[in-house]
């Protein structure tokens, strides 16, 4: 599933574009090997945080509502600035 979600995204260009401009092989390897082993080191970073959340919010019913809140929060105030930063460019 990651190497799909990765395959989906942006990282692809980030990861590629940079490599062709480089004129060295292994400096060209180097920096795929450094990418790769960061977004390695950053997804599984994010789902150790998120599996922790998780574990805690089950743990009460306090902590769950908590979660839930900020998430929901957190959804709420990303849709909300897309829509500001769509309708901004479209005035425009």
């Amino acid at each position: 599933m990651g190497a799909i979600h990765g395959l989906a995204g942006t990282a692809p260009v980030v990861a590629l574009i940079p490599v062709i401009l480089i004129p060295d092989i292994w400096a060209a390897v180097g920096y795929l090997a450094a990418f790769g082993l960061g977004t390695i080191l950053g997804m599984g970073s994010y789902a150790a945080l998120a599996a922790l959340a998780v574990s805690k919010a089950g743990s009460s019913i306090g902590a769950a509502r908590a979660v839930a809140v900020v998430t929901a929060g957190a959804s709420i105030g990303v849709g909300a600035w897309w829509i500001v930063r769509a309708a901004t460019e479209l005035a425009t």
